[in-house]
């Protein structure tokens, strides 16, 4: 689907769709903040209101979100995150984060997941 066909009619947000970004202060070699900014303008090409959030350790985690994508680091940022990444496993496995009860949950998480 293009962009133009995408988008809808006039400005009307069909609503908000809320992705965080997981620790891209240490997990992002592989360009993950962009792939997360690439996502945020497709929710937009499809007519929703994007809120790109990011976490990071020792930050609150944010609340509702929609979806939930993270990437791959060094070693030394594997380090970092993972007492905080296991802390929160249970919490990021849990469908229904979502602020709707019938929004869907992605997680994206596949180069965080040997640190899981």
């Amino acid at each position: 689907m293009s962009p133009a066909e995408a988008t809808p009619a006039g400005d009307q947000s069909k609503g908000t769709i809320r992705v965080v970004q997981l620790y891209p202060r240490d997990m992002n070699i592989y360009g993950d903040w962009g792939n997360a900014l690439v996502l945020q303008r497709r929710i937009a090409w499809h007519g929703y209101t994007p809120e790109l959030l990011e976490y990071n350790v020792g930050d609150p985690f944010p609340e509702a979100v929609d979806i939930i994508v993270g990437g791959g680091g060094q070693d030394s940022g594997q380090l970092v995150i993972q007492d905080d990444l296991q802390a929160r496993a249970g919490e990021l496995k849990e469908p229904g984060r979502g602020r709707r009860p019938d929004a869907g949950h992605l997680r994206a998480l596949p180069a965080l997941r040997p640190v899981l």
